[in-house]
């Protein structure tokens, strides 16, 4: 989404106070303030394969964004891990459910007076969804640079692909909390999916290999 119509403010609290939604990052550990690998490696590489200084694994609380991945923000919010609101671009993903991709945030009406632009330097963003299989929207895997980008039809569709990673390593977590296995498939099961995944990217070299790889993962995760 490029363009500048969001719903109201009544509206838009009510979607960030949905109880599922908290409940999901709360149970599954998105809000957990402790490092995961997984999650730090996969945004390293989808910063380095799009070309941008930052990328993010973001989940939107109701008042303030965490970032559950942050690689390239500058301090103090690197290592304070969350913004509140006035800072975030990724609460406009969680509320329309749909990408947000912007060019020049400085010419785009609801976001020209966002605090991220001074403080973290936000320009240009291009996030994907976070959302659990239900359909609850958590959050947003971006990429932002500090200057114009005009994001490629390639751009989006690896960002879309790396997002579906995410997407079901949510999934996957979702049954291991039903099992109450969360604790042992966090600190299990997730580094060799991203070994494997790192090698396999090293051999990718079109948007459509690293896509393929991409979802290769994604469906690994899920089985």
């Amino acid at each position: 989404m490029t363009g500048n119509l969001f719903p109201g403010k009544n509206y838009h609290q009510e979607v960030l106070t949905r109880m599922n939604r908290l409940g999901a990052m709360r149970n599954l550990a998105l809000l957990n303030e402790k490092k995961e690998p997984f999650f730090d490696r996969l945004a390293a590489i989808a910063g380095a394969t799009i070309g941008v200084p930052v990328s993010l694994v973001t989940m939107v609380s109701a008042n303030f964004q965490f970032f559950k991945s942050s690689v390239g923000l500058p301090e103090p919010w690197n290592s304070q891990r969350r913004t509140p609101l006035s800072h975030s671009f990724c609460q406009h993903v969680v509320m329309t459910g749909e990408p947000l991709i912007i060019e020049d945030a400085r010419e785009v009406d609801f976001l020209k007076d966002n605090l991220a632009i001074p403080d973290l330097n936000v320009i240009a963003y291009l996030g994907t969804p976070l959302k659990t299989p239900d359909g609850d929207q958590l959050g947003s895997f971006c990429m932002i640079d500090s200057e114009p980008h005009p994001w490629t039809q390639d751009d989006i569709a690896i960002v879309t692909a790396f997002g579906n990673v995410v997407n079901a390593e949510i999934e996957a977590r979702g049954r291991a909390y039903g099992n109450r296995q969360l604790p042992h498939y966090i600190m299990q099961v997730s580094r060799p999916r991203m070994d494997t995944l790192e090698h396999d990217l090293k051999n990718a070299t079109t948007t459509e290999e690293i896509v393929d790889v991409l979802n290769r993962v994604a469906e690994a995760i899920r089985e």
